[in-house]
């Protein structure tokens, strides 16, 4: 009759014991450091610098250079990673999306032979921004929308390459630089809008950003026709 209860307490002890040595396993200790330069090789402060692990495509916790451009990921686990920096207000898309990657990604891998890194980044051409205030043309005022405004942004040469982005009424839209894409703009409660050609509103009309180029853009929505009433 004891062997059982003795079987049980054993088995429960082994569970602990495992489970404490779970609890208890050492942290990831890899590291991928380096510096940020821009395309004319000088250190770029106050990029975030992500690292992606491409077995499982998860970004790790972003970091950001400092005033000299270095930057320093802790706590990595063993693999490959893409390692690119990305500042969303000095132009620097996030390289990962498709509508944007136009270069190869640098990598860095971490095993337990070379559990850290050094990498130079270096930042790839700024993109283009479009920017302004999605306004309403019976009010004059900024669109007023229950919910954020949907920017479609498709390369032109290659539609399967495109970016949906929801945005308040005031926008900054980044472009792949010398590229010409198509724009879209949708809002609850407003007919649906195109960038074209003013002279014939029905012809879609290509945008083209150079490298930093910012360029305000208008866009005024028309309210949709309202549902008449139904008699109950």
């Amino acid at each position: 009759m004891c062997r059982p209860f003795s079987l049980a307490v054993f088995l429960t002890f082994t569970a602990l014991l495992l489970s404490a040595q779970t609890a208890h396993k050492p942290k990831p200790m890899g590291r991928i450091e380096g510096t940020v330069l821009d395309e004319q090789g000088w250190p770029v402060k106050n990029i975030g610098v992500h690292a992606v692990l491409e077995q499982t495509g998860m970004y790790m916790p972003t970091t950001h250079s400092d005033d000299e451009g270095r930057f320093l990921i802790n706590g990595l686990e063993p693999g490959t990673y893409d390692v690119f920096g990305e500042s969303s207000a000095d132009s620097y898309p996030d390289a990962m999306v498709p509508f944007y990657n136009s270069a190869k990604l640098d990598k860095a891998t971490l095993d337990g032979e070379a559990p850290s890194a050094t990498l130079v980044l270096h930042l790839g051409p700024r993109a283009g921004a479009l920017t302004g205030t999605v306004m309403d043309r019976a009010t004059g005022n900024a669109v007023v929308s229950r919910y954020n405004l949907h920017f479609i942004l498709k390369q032109t040469a290659n539609p399967g390459r495109s970016i949906e982005i929801t945005s308040p009424p005031e926008f900054r839209l980044l472009v792949p630089p010398g590229v010409e894409v198509s724009l879209d703009v949708s809002a609850d409660g407003y007919k649906s809008w195109f960038y074209a050609d003013p002279l014939s509103p029905s012809k879609r009309l290509p945008l083209r950003l150079e490298s930093g180029q910012e360029t305000p853009i208008a866009i005024t929505l028309e309210p949709s026709a309202k549902e008449p009433a139904t008699d109950q």
